[in-house]
């Protein structure tokens, strides 16, 4: 039987920012069509072709589309298994074409592959899997506003300051330890794995904000540190934890777009087993709040537009210079219900990003700002037949001009904002949403004091999901700022 579909669209503007008013989407029959029926996204389908013949033309689409790509010029992609059966492609294909596989679960096999392979894997993939980029995590404290938190009762004196536990911190970089360590805020000895290859002590520093603030509370604590960069290399360091005897994990990273119900990926069935087995996973609750939608879709014009506000279809996000935004759709899929994700210019007449997948919950699509002044996009979504459907987008932003305070998308919901893992349902993953320092001394249960861009609960199947608050915008290096969430 066909599925019934609904296409997903961001509309591109470039122009300055500004207000816009109510508008409705044009876009012809002619410009949905896609150009491969290969079970894989478009935009790897169209790196696959840069590849093979422009290489500036690759990388810029690497960059663009926010690929994780190695030294050796492989990109990580993973192959989604089919529902009904959830068992990996056979190895023959990955031989033959001398694929690396790094990993395989049973909803997914990640690998890593030249790009100019893609479409021949593609190619070779049995029926019902379907190649797709892999998933990036999001790094979920960071920003400017100075404010004090003191733990100093938790480290002097007395206190047992996390002696007999062992503790670890899985993120995306902990380049600057060495000066933490210094300066005495961080600990002496830790053990460390890194899932990226690009090695423990290169790239972001997130990581050693994280320790830093753990280790305030805990400085006699063990301390076991893994580096990941996307969702597959994170559920290896959830193992790596558990294997390592761990007592309580942190995880100030966030994961969106892999499906609607609470369980239904990788990522939670590692975070559930581990907690199971008796370890506590802290688990930032996401930075979400202000960029989230959830809702039943509404066509009161019937022109097979959704209308996030009477017959208003563009729901618009200002973006600053030097900014990425990513957006993923997931959607209820018990009535086997399709969408598929676009990027438009302004005017609908080019497709900029798309993502026309069959065969999977979820889609994602991305823009990168890179116009010299902010500009103005819009999300759009278009039911092409079939059930309505509820869906939800999530979106995120990164780079120099981000701001989790600043960026919002115009009609948002902030029920149901929060991410994975920390919305899987084992009792031990504990949901931490962030409280602004100033109202953190209110008495436990007062409602409403979250901060203007922390997630929030529901999950899609009802559980409370947030669980715990923290203090945002604590102190860390000697007197620098860290915002965020958990």
């Amino acid at each position: 039987m066909k599925k019934p579909i609904l296409v997903f669209l961001i509309l591109l503007a470039i122009i300055p920012a500004g207000n816009i008013s109510a508008q409705q989407v044009q876009i012809s029959a002619e410009e949905l069509k896609r150009p491969t029926d290969l079970p894989m996204q478009v935009r790897l389908y169209n790196l696959c072709l840069a590849a093979q013949s422009d290489a500036d033309e690759a990388d810029r689409l690497i960059s663009r589309h926010d690929l994780i790509q190695r030294k050796d010029g492989k990109i990580s992609v993973k192959v989604i298994h089919p529902g009904e059966n959830r068992v990996a492609p056979p190895s023959s294909v990955f031989i033959k074409h001398n694929i690396e596989v790094y990993r395989e679960d049973p909803e997914q096999t990640s690998i890593y592959i030249e790009p100019e392979k893609l479409i021949a894997l593609a190619e070779d993939l049995p029926d019902g899997y379907v190649l797709y980029q892999e998933t990036k995590v999001l790094a979920l404290n960071e920003g400017p506003t100075p404010q004090v938190h003191n733990s100093a009762s938790y480290s002097t004196g007395d206190a047992p300051g996390g002696a007999g536990i062992r503790i670890g911190i899985i993120d995306v970089g902990f380049n600057g330890i060495e000066n933490a360590i210094a300066n005495g805020r961080a600990p002496a000895e830790y053990d460390s794995t890194d899932y990226s290859s690009s090695g423990v002590l290169n790239g972001s520093s997130h990581g050693v904000a994280v320790i830093e603030t753990v280790f305030d509370h805990a400085p006699n604590a063990e301390y076991y540190i893994y580096k990941v960069v996307n969702s597959t290399q994170c559920v290896s360091a959830i193992y790596q934890a558990w294997y390592d005897d761990v007592d309580i994990i942190n995880m100030s990273l966030g994961y969106s777009g892999q499906g609607w119900y609470d369980d239904d990926n990788t990522l939670c069935t590692a975070t559930n087993f581990v907690a199971d087995q008796g370890i506590l996973v802290f688990i930032s609750s996401g930075n979400s709040k202000k960029m989230h939608w959830q809702g039943n879709y509404s066509d009161n014009d019937g022109d097979t537009w959704h209308g996030w506000s009477g017959n208003d279809e563009l729901n618009v996000i200002t973006l600053q210079d030097t900014t990425t935004l990513r957006v993923a759709c997931v959607w209820d899929p018990s009535q086997n219900t399709d969408y598929n994700v676009y990027i438009y210019n302004a005017q609908g007449t080019q497709i900029l990003d798309s993502d026309e997948m069959s065969g999977t919950t979820f889609e994602n699509v991305s823009f990168q700002n890179i116009a010299g002044f902010a500009v103005t996009v819009a999300i759009a979504v278009r039911k092409v037949s079939g059930p309505s459907v509820e869906f939800e987008i999530q979106g995120s932003t990164s780079g120099v001009g981000s701001s989790v305070v600043n960026d919002q998308i115009n009609y948002r919901v902030a029920a149901g904002s929060i991410l994975w893992p920390a919305s899987c349902s084992a009792d031990n993953v504990i949901g931490v949403a962030a409280v602004d320092r100033p109202d953190f001394n209110n008495p436990s249960g007062t409602s409403g004091i979250s901060t203007i861009y922390s997630s929030e609960g529901p999950t899609n199947e009802g559980n409370q999901g947030v669980d715990i608050t923290g203090a945002t915008i604590t102190t860390i290096g000697g007197g620098g700022q860290f915002f965020g969430t958990s």
